[in-house]
């Protein structure tokens, strides 16, 4: 199935594995780069959360162009019908723009399923909103090395920080990702 899904990335594709040897083998093997990256899990004490200036409520409608705008520049595509599955779900969405940044967040019940932003200001301040919003234990995956806010926003709220799997990056020229930064990979969604 990864040759087949290989064969059509153009060059380019990302992923996130666990931290099972032969995955990560076959996955580095299949000419993607491991990034290491962290989790960070826990109950958050509410009197640590923040206020969050600038965050808002959106709506999949309306603010589906800015969402995908910023998707596209921070992974280098759009989400696409992955919008409508959220939308259809009723999954809060939160956007900013404001002059610290823009992006947005969807808001899962254990935190952030999906991130993207502009500044790491911007980032940090829906990392927030999507904690304030989990009706679970809060888990953050996926945060690799450009993503120092989010470790940050992790410390700050005290949730424990451990090894986490990887981010799998593929990019063949003249195809490119995004920056990937400040974003947060989802497992499911890229």
């Amino acid at each position: 199935m990864l040759d087949a899904a290989c064969a059509t990335l153009d060059g380019v594709g990302m992923l996130c594995a666990s931290s099972d040897p032969k995955a990560l083998r076959r996955y580095r093997r299949a000419g993607f780069d491991l990034v290491p990256a962290y989790v960070a899990e826990g109950m958050v004490d509410r009197a640590l959360l923040p206020t969050t200036d600038g965050v808002r409520a959106a709506s999949y409608d309306d603010d589906r162009d800015f969402v995908e705008e910023i998707a596209v520049s921070q992974r280098g595509a759009p989400y696409g019908p992955d919008l409508d599955f959220f939308a259809e779900l009723g999954t809060p969405l939160f956007v900013t723009d404001t002059p610290r940044g823009r992006g947005y967040v969807v808001a899962a019940p254990h935190g952030a399923a999906m991130l993207g932003a502009t500044t790491p200001q911007a980032a940090a301040a829906l990392l927030w909103t999507a904690v304030a919003e989990a009706t679970k234990p809060v888990e953050i995956l996926w945060i690799s090395r450009d993503q120092q806010w989010a470790v940050d926003v992790a410390l700050d709220a005290r949730l424990s920080l451990k090894p986490g799997g990887s981010v799998c990056v593929r990019e063949r020229e003249p195809h490119r990702l995004g920056p990937m930064s400040p974003y947060l990979p989802s497992g499911l969604w890229g």
